[in-house]
């Protein structure tokens, strides 16, 4: 990884997290740490373990992970929990990412508070999704 995009990745505003396709997780920003709690040393090759509200876990979990596998991206409202045991309502967004051999061989997480005005919801997500090209094209190769 350049010292380029290893810059760019810490200048993120955004909680990002890189996966392998069995969900441990490769890299987790700064933004992330503050999001969650967690540093970043203490989560690398672990699973990915952000704690999904029951509905989430028992019906839309399935769904979520078939449509990423088919579409290679995926968006949904998660309510996770921070290491201090507090529950925030989370956009989170999905994309598989390919290796230079072209195979699927990441996840690329992106998660963010829920807007709180509905009217805004629809213009902010417009502008994220740009924002979420711009992060993705900051991802290295492999």
């Amino acid at each position: 990884m350049s010292p380029e995009k290893i810059n760019h990745r810490k200048q993120v505003q955004e909680a990002l997290v890189l996966t392998d396709l069995e969900n441990r997780i490769l890299t987790w920003n700064p933004a992330t740490e503050r999001y969650f709690g967690w540093n970043e040393a203490d989560v690398l090759g672990k699973a990915l373990f952000v704690q999904t509200d029951a509905e989430f876990r028992e019906e839309s979990r399935p769904i979520f992970w078939d449509s990423l596998r088919t579409h290679m991206e995926e968006r949904t409202f998660l309510e996770v929990s921070t290491k201090n045991g507090e529950r925030k309502r989370t956009f989170v967004r999905a994309t598989i990412l390919h290796n230079l051999q072209g195979e699927q061989a990441f996840i690329l997480y992106m998660f963010q508070p829920q807007p709180e005005q509905p009217p805004l919801a629809h213009r902010f997500w417009e502008v994220k999704k740009q924002h979420y090209q711009r992060i993705l094209n900051l991802v290295p190769q492999y």
